[in-house]
């Protein structure tokens, strides 16, 4: 279990600099090639450190899905939907080198589904550990909470040996492009579980929550 601390405010779903200092330090600590060998040993699966094809078309196919789901809540005329939709434009337009960033970036241990719906307690626990535990992309889980809060950012890049060990320049294309995979991630599984229940309400406030989380991908100067 991984435990991520939180050093004040009220609200669960607020994700602190301590928390992502907290993630550094897990991924630190698994940054080694002996217990990489060790959990393909016992697994009995192969575990690649570097994108075999799974995330570049990962990245397509949530970006075609998530176009869709968008497309399906038209309907609804709710004025949100103009920011995805001029966020999903951004990401077409500029798709061959965001998924080239985003495939090729450094690996290392990730939970795949970071949020604040599975944070809990106190000191924060980081839970459901599923079967999409293990290695890629190393910003992948937490690029949205650096690209909005400096000092998050500031924090994971002091704490993070991967980050070290790269190139100021190739780390924050890096970040812009797992932010952007993030998103489009999120149109596709995140709103898919609503559409399937029919539940609009619930839907509009998601879309109004996150859209605070990905707006920032708008303002890259990188890309």
């Amino acid at each position: 279990m991984l435990y991520l601390y939180r050093t004040g405010g009220e609200s669960p779903a607020e994700i602190y600099p301590e928390t992502i200092v907290a993630y550094a330090a897990f991924q630190n600590a698994l940054d080694d090639c002996s217990i990489f060998n060790m959990v393909n040993f016992q697994n009995q699966i192969k575990t690649n450190k570097q994108d075999d094809g799974f995330y570049r078309a990962t990245f397509l196919e949530n970006m075609r899905h998530g176009a869709d789901h968008l497309l399906r809540l038209k309907s609804f005329n709710w004025s949100i939907l103009k920011d995805y939709d001029r966020l999903l434009k951004w990401i077409v337009e500029r798709q061959d080198v965001l998924i080239d960033g985003f495939a090729g970036s450094p690996f290392a241990w990730i939970h795949h589904d970071f949020d604040d719906y599975n944070l809990i307690g106190w000191p924060q626990k980081l839970i459901d550990w599923g079967s999409s535990y293990g290695y890629g992309p190393y910003l992948y889980d937490i690029s949205p909470y650096l690209l909005n809060n400096q000092e998050s950012l500031r924090m994971f890049s002091q704490s993070s040996w991967i980050w070290a060990r790269h190139a100021e320049e190739d780390n924050q294309r890096s970040l812009m492009a797992n932010v952007c995979a993030r998103f489009v991630g999120f149109l596709n599984w995140n709103l898919d579980d609503f559409l399937k229940m029919d539940m609009a309400p619930p839907i509009q406030d998601l879309l109004e929550a996150k859209i605070r989380v990905f707006k920032t991908i708008l303002l890259g100067k990188l890309l």
